[in-house]
């Protein structure tokens, strides 16, 4: 029997179907490509991602992408990254278990913060759903998460956790509303005092009276008076005489102990009463801040003038930074992701990276060209971009060091505490310009130096931005320049040089920032001149509220506390005097009794 080596109406088929796959891979990979990395990069920015074109071949092992632009999270009508090109060299073989392991990248023409014509910014839903329909950002890299984490949501809310109190003085805008009592402590605290007063009272009273030195006293007088008549060799008197002088000695020891225990009391009280004085001092600087009426303090204007800024550029690490970690993170956790979307329980993706393992995304080299200023072209070294570094072993890093430009970044992710550093200094760069808060006021710092440092290790938040400048240029719109911002045109625009330090400390949820400029004094001077009236008008206003709400509740209590220690203190007082006399009383009895010698 005749075996045939083929069973052609098996392959047919079947060379049928990888030919319409190889048809359709060449007609439409690219742009499938091309869909999915919007797709994942618009994920993972929580901004709008664009490519204008992608070549990628399975067989060189290339991917190429042309006129890449990812816009900014935070900012309208404004790009955070555009390039031109860049070329991928990849492994092939990785990709059949899902892997996307790039052994070196080039990347040219970056350019960072260039203008839009829309609006790049999207909504989480909106990410999570691109990401969701389309699939992964990279070829083979299932592992990716499908939607912003809510850490990388709280991130961009860092500018809004800054107060920046002086603002509404620097407007001109100087308003004082009505004081709300909730907020007050003094009512609290007087009404706890008047109950440790009554307290006390009660407990003074209840052991006065358990004293019973009254009958005491008396027999020890009536003792004295009897011993007149006495005779020395009466030895019976001589004994009652001392037995009573016994118990006059215990009267007065627990007398005394009382005497210290409402002397500690006492002293209680009277702090409490300096209580009162310290929570009025409260209420009056909590009523300052319920009505935005911030001190016109120097070290303020730095924060109210630069501080946006300041903490904008912050904001932006902190965003790429818990992107950074949202993608990559630290030690081999399992990693939970939004499932795809589907009609009913779409349910959560959970994955277990394995030790000794391939991670799903690695770029091992990555030579980078750009511009910061477009006059000047830079590059760099990035290496080790993982989704995994536990299982790569390395950190992420980039480096520059050239002498217009030093900048490094270090992203090490393989332990759970993670750490992510990014500085940078620029010695001759021009420099954004900035909109100052007051009339209109624009500057224009034109060249000059910028250091800028960011470290994030856990949760905890060091960051500092320097811009120094000597030949600044101011402009304003007069129509605008009335009032405080009249005078600060008047002071600002006389100045040349530029000098701004902001430093960032605390963590994402709670931050603290300071800022210091050359422009702080001049600028404080202008708003007091200005503002001192008003200032003074709505402190007094304040302090008048503040008076009439805390004064009626503080008066009775530090009556009450007088009253109460007085005459304690004097029923005391008159109980000690009383055992004082009999005692002494009864001593020179005895003394005259026996003629000053001590019988046994």
């Amino acid at each position: 029997m005749k075996v045939a080596l083929f069973r052609w109406k098996a392959v047919i088929p079947f060379g049928t179907f990888v030919l319409i796959l190889v048809l359709f891979w060449v007609l439409f990979g690219n742009w499938l490509v091309k869909r999915a990395l919007e797709a994942g990069g618009t994920a993972a920015a929580r901004a709008k991602v664009e490519i204008d074109q992608v070549r990628i071949s399975l067989w060189q092992s290339r991917l190429t992408i042309s006129g890449l632009t990812i816009a900014s999270p935070t900012e309208a009508f404004k790009n955070t990254l555009q390039a031109d090109q860049l070329d991928a060299d990849f492994e092939t073989l990785p990709l059949l278990r899902k892997k996307f392991i790039v052994d070196r990248l080039a990347a040219t023409g970056l350019r960072f913060g260039t203008p839009r014509t829309t609006d790049g910014r999207v909504t989480p839903s909106e990410a999570s759903s691109d990401t969701a329909t389309n699939g992964p950002t990279t070829p083979g890299a299932s592992s990716q998460p499908k939607s912003p984490s809510k850490t990388s949501e709280a991130a961009e809310n860092l500018a809004g956790r800054l107060n920046f109190p002086i603002l509404n003085l620097a407007t001109g805008k100087l308003d004082v509303g009505t004081l709300d009592p909730s907020r007050l402590s003094t009512e609290t605290a007087a009404r706890s005092l008047q109950a440790r007063a009554d307290s006390a009272q009660k407990a003074w009273n209840a052991a006065l009276l358990d004293l019973h030195t009254g009958p005491t006293v008396d027999s020890a007088v009536a003792l004295a008076n009897r011993l007149k008549g006495a005779k020395p060799t009466d030895l019976t008197a001589v004994n009652n005489a001392r037995r009573m002088l016994s118990l006059l000695s215990q009267a007065k020891d627990k007398v005394d102990a009382l005497g210290r225990g409402i002397a500690a009391g006492a002293s209680d009280l009277q702090h409490g009463v300096a209580q009162l004085d310290s929570a009025k001092a409260r209420d009056l600087e909590t009523a300052r801040g319920l009505v935005k009426l911030p001190a016109l303090d120097a070290s303020q204007i730095g924060a109210a003038v630069f501080g946006p800024a300041a903490a904008g550029k912050f904001e932006k690490a902190l965003h790429w930074v818990r992107v950074a970690r949202q993608y990559a993170p630290g030690g081999l956790t399992p990693h939970a992701t939004p499932a795809p979307k589907r009609v009913r329980r779409a349910g959560t993706t959970v994955r277990f990276p394995r030790e000794h393992d391939l991670p799903a995304f690695w770029l091992k080299s990555g030579d980078v060209s750009f511009t910061l200023d477009s006059t000047r072209n830079y590059s760099g070294k990035l290496a080790d971009l993982t989704t995994s570094q536990t299982l790569t072993g390395k950190p992420t890093t980039f480096n520059t060091q050239t002498p217009a430009l030093q900048a490094g970044a270090l992203l090490d992710h393989r332990r759970p505490q993670a750490l992510d550093t990014i500085s940078g200094v620029i010695p001759a760069v021009k420099l954004p310009d900035l909109a100052i808060p007051v009339g209109g006021i624009h500057l224009a710092p034109g060249a000059g130096t910028m250091s800028f440092r960011f470290a994030l290790e856990g949760e905890i938040l060091r960051a500092g931005w320097d811009v120094k400048s000597s030949h600044i240029t101011w402009t304003h719109d007069s129509a605008a320049a009335g009032g405080a911002g009249g005078l600060v045109w008047q002071v600002v625009s006389g100045i040349s040089t530029l000098d701004v330090s902001a430093r960032l400390s605390g963590t994402p949820e709670s931050p603290s920032l300071s800022v210091r400029s050359n422009l702080d004094q001049a600028i404080s001077d202008r708003i007091k001149g200005l503002m001192g009236n008003q200032v003074k008008a709505a402190e007094q206003k304040l302090t008048a509220q503040v008076n009439a709400y805390a004064d009626p509740l503080i008066a009775p209590v530090k009556s009450q506390v007088a009253s109460v220690t007085g005459t304690a203190q004097q029923q005391l007082g008159a109980s000690q005097s009383k055992i004082a006399d009999a005692q002494k009383q009864l001593q020179q009895r005895l003394k005259s009794l026996t003629g000053g010698i001590r019988l046994p």
